[in-house]
C-alpha cells in the first residue's frame, strides 16, 4: 500500500479510523512489546485537559460544567491511549517488509458523500469534528470536515483536506452559530445547518462560503500533487 492510499484511508475513515487505529496498534503490541524507560513528552491534549479542568472548577452553570466534562472525557481517552502507546516499545523485525500482508485482496472502494460520526477532536488541534463529506474535486479525493473550535465561543470552522496535495485550508463560518452539520450536497456545494435551523452554503472547489446554492464563484487553483513514494518492499 503506497503513501497515496494511506492518505485516502485517513479521509475515508474520518474520525472513526483515528480511534480504531490506536486500539488496533495497542492490541498488536500486546504480545511483543517491552516496557519503555522514557517519559512521554508533553502533549497538547494534556495542556488542554489542565485548562478545561480549571474551567470546570470555576464554572457555576451546570450546563457549562456538563459540556466541559464531555470535552474532558474525549481528551482523557486520547491522552490515556497516547501514554499507553508510549509505555511500550515494539520489537523490530529483522526485515521490516516481512510484516507486510500479502496483497491478495483488491483495495476497498472509497466511501463517498456525507459521513456521520461521533464528535471527536482532530489530532493536534482544538477542532471538534461534527461530520464530513468525501468526494472527488480537481481529480483528487478531498475530505471536507464540519468542525467546532472548542477554544472559541461556538465558532464553526470548515476544514478542507486533499488526498494528494497541500491544497485546502480552514474556513470559519461567517457567523458564530455553534456547531454546524453538513446536511446536503449539490454539485460539490454543501448545505450546512445549525442546531436552530439556520443554513449556510460552502462551495468546495472555490473553498469559500457563498450566499446561496446558485451563486457563481471561481474554483481555487489546484495545488501541485505529490510525487508517489517508492515502495521499499517492491520486488
Amino acid at each position: 500500500m503506497n503513501g497515496n492510499r494511506k492518505t485516502i484511508l485517513w479521509i475515508v475513515g474520518g474520525v472513526a479510523i483515528m480511534a480504531l487505529a490506536v486500539l488496533a496498534w495497542q492490541g498488536a503490541l500486546a504480545g511483543t512489546a517491552q516496557p519503555s524507560s522514557e517519559t512521554p513528552p508533553p502533549s497538547w491534549a494534556q495542556d488542554e485537559i489542565n485548562r478545561l479542568e480549571a474551567q470546570v472548577d470555576q464554572a457555576s452553570d451546570p450546563q457549562a460544567q456538563q459540556s466541559l466534562e464531555g470535552k474532558l472525557d474525549i481528551l482523557r481517552e486520547q491522552e490515556a491511549a497516547r501514554v499507553t502507546a508510549f509505555a511500550v516499545e515494539p520489537e523490530k523485525p529483522a526485515d521490516p517488509c516481512q510484516l507486510r500482508p500479502p496483497e491478495t485482496q483488491p483495495d476497498a472502494p472509497v466511501e463517498t458523500g456525507i459521513i456521520p460520526g461521533k464528535p471527536v477532536l482532530m489530532p493536534g488541534t482544538s477542532l471538534e469534528v461534527q461530520n464530513l463529506w468525501i468526494g472527488m474535486v480537481h481529480e483528487q479525493w478531498v475530505g471536507v470536515y464540519a468542525t467546532l473550535d472548542i477554544d472559541t465561543s461556538g465558532q464553526a470552522v470548515i476544514v478542507v483536506r486533499y488526498d494528494n496535495s497541500d491544497g485546502g485550508g480552514e474556513y470559519p463560518a461567517p457567523e458564530n452559530t455553534g456547531p454546524l452539520l453538513i446536511v446536503a450536497e449539490d454539485n460539490q456545494r454543501l448545505t450546512l445547518e445549525s442546531a436552530d435551523g439556520q443554513q449556510f452554503f460552502f462551495d468546495v472547489p472555490g473553498e469559500t462560503f457563498v450566499a446561496s446554492l446558485d451563486e457563481v464563484v471561481p474554483a481555487v487553483e489546484p495545488a501541485p500533487t505529490y510525487t508517489p513514494t517508492p515502495d521499499p518492499c517492491a520486488p
